[in-house]
């Protein structure tokens, strides 16, 4: 008989996935909880989640529920699970299903809690020009990302760094971290500590509204934007009245005189740029409607009557 404690996962997005792997390595996982599948791609095809797949790679029972309902509830509990983890499942649980295993629910929060809070921690970071942030191991309570703090570790982010690498690289980090502090959680050696609440921020949920460029705003924000928004909703602009996505860009000083129109497109250093409320942003790469990514220059070369055009939020 395994003396491994029984767990339940809870998890959805790539993010989850090494995570997934670092539980299945010290713990019996007697059931994944996903989303259920969801439209993808172009053709909007339903698809399982990153989740999904893994734990079918594992041979884990995997369940998708619509709803965390009583009877969602009544089915965990059947399970006799000693403790659940967490990672980015996607839904806020109910009180009930907290109470279900005997050591709550463990979550592994991209973040410095209590800093960086709620929906987007990741992508609030670089949104604050933080040049740290972390990941959090908590257990779980009625209240958003504010349970005690079983274990915590920080990491360096990168000049110009894009979410996806940080991301990944808070999964790797959040895995390693997991699999140091379950057990010791499990068998009272580690005692969670509580958080200091009073030092507490918090992210919003990310939307399309996020998307579209301001060109009066500061050149570093524009280009923190770019690099929190990717690749959902991305950043995107409007020139000669279709949409032209921005994947990457460099906040540079603008000294040029006479200063040019905000949003207008000009050459620098044989690049393209776009001229901002301070500053200026230089496109690395773009994406034009209906094409693919392509280097911003290159596009400049082949449409040449980028240069000098207005940018706009329409």
């Amino acid at each position: 008989m395994s003396t491994k404690p029984r767990v339940l996962f809870f998890g959805t997005p790539d993010f989850a996935v090494p995570i997934l792997h670092a539980t299945a390595r010290i713990a019996d996982i007697v059931a994944v909880v996903t989303q259920p599948d969801q439209p993808k791609g172009r053709g909007h095809r339903m698809a399982h989640s990153a989740i999904f797949t893994a734990a079918e790679s594992l041979h884990i029972p995997v369940m998708t529920p619509e709803k965390l309902d009583g009877s969602t509830i009544d089915a965990l509990k059947a399970f006799s699970p000693d403790v659940a983890v967490l990672a980015a499942y996607g839904l806020i649980l109910p009180k009930a299903l907290l109470d279900v295993p005997g050591k709550g629910f463990v979550n592994v929060h991209p973040s410095l809690l209590p800093k960086h809070r709620g929906a987007s921690p990741i992508a609030g970071a670089i949104l604050d020009n933080e040049t740290v942030t972390g990941v959090t191991i908590i257990v779980l309570d009625e209240e958003m990302d504010h349970g005690p703090i079983i274990a915590q570790e920080s990491i360096a982010i990168e000049p110009h760094e894009h979410r996806p690498s940080l991301e990944r690289r808070c999964a790797e980090l959040g895995a390693k971290l997991l699999e140091h502090s379950l057990l010791p959680y499990l068998d009272g050696s580690t005692v969670p500590r509580a958080q200091e609440h009073h030092k507490a921020s918090y992210t919003r949920r990310l939307s399309r509204e996020n998307a579209t460029i301001n060109w009066t705003d500061d050149t570093a924000r524009i280009e923190r934007d770019i690099r929190a928004y990717d690749p959902w909703p991305g950043t995107v602009t409007t020139w000669e009245g279709a949409t032209l996505k921005i994947l990457d860009g460099r906040a540079e000083r603008y000294r040029a005189s006479p200063r040019g129109k905000v949003g207008e497109v000009i050459m620098h250093d044989n690049k393209p740029a776009v001229v901002c409320g301070v500053d200026m942003l230089v496109l690395i790469t773009v994406q034009p409607a209906n094409g693919k990514p392509m280097d911003a220059a290159a596009f400049a070369r082949g449409h040449h009557n980028f240069i000098g055009t207005v940018l706009t939020s329409e």
